[in-house]
């Protein structure tokens, strides 16, 4: 570790001992507002294909389709994704889908007046409701939903196939779906089958077994659900943004035993499920020359 790069991080250290301010951070060719405590600029640093497939995945369909590129990314955070995606892609509609109050005023700052993002300020579910015993873990710049007896505050919940229609006519609807909820991603993915069904797009989510499990979620369920939705491969990485492979949905052991590899190990996944043949083939390829290019192989 060089001399700057030390007393950068230390620096950071000394201040989040007595507070976490506002900074200012670049993703991709935009700046945006987050918290010091925010990992993602030392992640990104330290893995540069971190979180960052989302937006290769945007260019390869815009190359594919006329228009704007019509996306759901819910888990907005502070706009992170959607920062990135509009540096590859102008030309696309985001829909930011976030029920943190304690990143919502930062969504706002960071897109309040851009034409391209819509804030929808609610979580979403299985179901469109409004339940109570819930409460937010956050910390670093993610959060999760726990359950908890003590809180009695009321959460709205609206489903993906709520805000789908709502947000998009039946003849554009939706090109690309990012879920990163860290462990209710199935129950977001379950609230979404309309939508998968009628327009198959391309989908990005987690898988973490160790947080899926704290759900009551079987880690292969999410499998089938797609297999009914018309999807039958699927493209890995892991949770630093490296590629592993190209897999068929059919092929469960091999699957099964993927997911447990990485969940002996505390790691995860982001699953990448593509059911136009044609994309997903352009998209491995060129995912293969991200990641090879990445280590210096080409």
């Amino acid at each position: 570790m060089n001399i700057k790069k030390h007393l950068s991080n230390l620096a950071r250290k000394i201040v989040l001992k007595f507070a976490d301010p506002v900074v200012k951070r670049r993703v991709g060719n935009r700046h945006i507002y987050m918290r010091l405590s925010h990992m993602l600029p030392i992640y990104q640093k330290t893995f540069v294909l971190y979180d960052t497939a989302i937006a290769r995945v945007a260019g390869y369909i815009a190359k594919t389709k006329p228009g704007l590129v019509n996306i759901v990314d819910v888990g907005a955070n502070v706009g992170d994704t959607a920062s990135l995606i509009l540096s590859t892609v102008e030309n696309s509609r985001i829909i930011c889908v976030e029920g943190n109050e304690a990143y919502l005023p930062l969504l706002h700052k960071n897109f309040d007046g851009c034409d391209s993002v819509i804030i929808e300020a609610v979580f979403c579910g299985e179901s469109s409701s409004v339940e109570s015993g819930l409460e937010l873990d956050t910390k670093e710049g993610t959060a999760s939903l726990i359950r908890s007896s003590e809180n009695s505050k009321k959460i709205e919940f609206k489903t993906v196939d709520q805000i789908v229609t709502e947000q998009f006519s039946a003849q554009e609807g939706i090109d690309l779906l990012k879920v990163d909820t860290d462990g209710f991603d199935y129950k977001v993915l379950r609230g979404a089958i309309k939508t998968l069904k009628k327009y198959q797009p391309a989908v990005l989510f987690e898988l973490d077994k160790h947080f899926l499990l704290m759900n009551e979620e079987q880690p292969m369920s999410v499998f089938s659900l797609f297999e009914d939705c018309g999807y039958s491969r699927f493209i890995a990485y892991d949770n630093t943004g490296y590629l592993i492979g190209l897999f068929h949905i059919s092929e469960k052991e091999n699957t099964e035993r993927l997911i447990d590899y990485f969940y002996s190990r505390r790691l995860y996944m982001d699953i990448l499920m593509i059911a136009d043949e044609s994309l997903i083939r352009t998209s491995y390829q060129n995912e293969q020359n991200a990641t090879l290019s990445t280590v210096g192989l080409i």
